[in-house]
């Protein structure tokens, strides 16, 4: 039979390995962000390009001046970048922590153009 002491020694060992068990678990779920900017091919940036992380969910938007920042997660991660009236890009990230992206317009999509105008007097 356990005495007192004997048994605050030994519910103080197994916090103390439930502790070290917790952090180590938690060293590898840590997860990284990286940051960036979405441009055309003028250089200017592009807001509101929709960035996701491959075989997630989980994906942010570029603010006014293209940047955006997104946590990333996994081994390998690629991140796609989509906006109506431009290419697709699939981006391996890699070691990077800062990218830029240059989208290209996507002519092939675009087959009319309706310009609308009011005139008042």
């Amino acid at each position: 039979m356990l005495n007192f002491k004997q048994y605050a020694m030994n519910k103080n060992l197994q916090m103390f390995l439930l502790l070290v068990m917790l952090s180590v678990g938690s060293l590898y779920a840590q997860e990284r962000s990286v940051t960036g900017k979405v441009t055309g091919q003028d250089g200017a940036g592009i807001p509101g390009v929709n960035v996701t992380l491959k075989g997630t969910s989980s994906g942010t938007i570029t603010d006014a001046d293209g940047a955006f920042t997104l946590a990333l997660s996994g081994s390998d991660p690629e991140l796609i970048f989509s906006f109506v009236g431009y290419v697709t890009e699939t981006v391996k990230v890699g070691a990077q922590t800062a990218l830029t992206v240059s989208l290209s317009e996507d002519i092939s999509t675009l087959q009319e153009v309706v310009v609308s105008g009011l005139a008042t007097n």
